[in-house]
């Protein structure tokens, strides 16, 4: 089973996708609550559709180009699943879902990310 996560733009995505990309599950949500609930999320659906973590077979991540906070969320939890299982990781850009033939092994260590431009970063709200 392949871990499958789109969070270039609300809504995020998580899917499981069979070897043959085939969707077997999906679940979304709102970008606003990314950072407390994608882990949660994501060990929610593999209990609903009864798939272990030893079943992930791989992850694919969507690399851009998209919104700095949602691709950074995606790729840490994507490379510390890769790491933690010892499966490949998986990229593809853009805004759909490609076929498996067009999906990129990529070396966690090469792994760039596409923002569509400038990220625009300001000082915390206690320094302004």
């Amino acid at each position: 089973m392949i871990v499958a996560m789109d969070f270039h733009q609300s809504p995020l995505s998580l899917a499981l996708l069979d070897k043959s990309g085939i969707e077997q599950a999906e679940c979304t949500w709102r970008k606003e609550s990314a950072e407390r609930e994608a882990a949660a999320r994501l060990a929610q659906l593999l209990a609903e559709h009864h798939v272990s973590v030893t079943d992930i077979s791989g992850i694919l991540l969507n690399i851009g180009p998209g919104s700095y906070t949602g691709l950074r969320l995606a790729a840490s939890l994507a490379l510390g699943l890769c790491y933690a299982l010892s499966v490949p990781l998986l990229t593809y850009r853009g805004p759909d879902r490609p076929t498996p033939e067009s999906w990129q092994p990529t070396t966690p260590t090469k792994l760039r990310l596409n923002y569509g431009g400038v990220p625009t970063i300001t000082a915390p709200k206690l320094q302004r």
